[in-house]
C-alpha cells in the first residue's frame, strides 16, 4: 500500500463510531506492489476504483464487505456469507500481520461473516 492509501484508511477508520457506523471496503491479498490492499471509502468504493484495483493486482482474488467500529472500540470487518473459507483466512492472516505491517492497528482487527 502506498502511503496515501495508508493516510485514507486510517482517516477512513476513524470515522467509525463518529460520522458513520459502518463503511465499505475492498481487499486482495496481493496488490500492485504484492503486499496486501485494503481500500475504503467513507460511502461506496466507485467501480472504476474497483476495476484498476483488479487490473494491477497481482492476485485477482477480491474481496468486499463492511468495516465497523465494536462497542470495545475494536475494527470489525464483515464478509459476506459466500466467501469462501480459504480467501476468509487469507484476509484473517493478513490483518494479523497488520497488513505485513502497513497498519498495526489492524492486528487486533475482528473479522466476521454476515448470515
Amino acid at each position: 500500500m502506498t502511503r496515501v492509501e495508508i493516510i485514507e484508511l486510517n482517516a477512513n477508520l476513524a470515522l467509525l463510531g463518529r460520522t458513520r457506523r459502518r463503511i465499505p471496503f475492498l481487499y486482495t491479498p496481493g496488490g500492485p506492489d504484492g503486499a496486501p490492499l485494503v481500500l475504503t471509502a467513507p460511502d461506496r468504493i466507485p467501480a472504476n476504483v474497483t476495476l484498476q484495483v483488479m487490473r494491477a493486482s497481482t492476485d485477482k482474488r477480491i474481496l468486499r464487505g463492511h468495516v465497523s467500529r465494536q462497542p470495545n472500540g475494536l475494527v470489525a470487518f464483515e464478509l459476506s456469507a459466500d466467501v469462501s473459507q480459504a480467501q476468509a483466512q487469507q484476509f484473517v492472516a493478513d490483518l494479523t500481520t497488520g497488513l505485513g505491517g502497513q497498519i498495526e492497528a489492524l492486528t487486533r482487527a475482528v473479522v466476521q461473516r454476515s448470515a
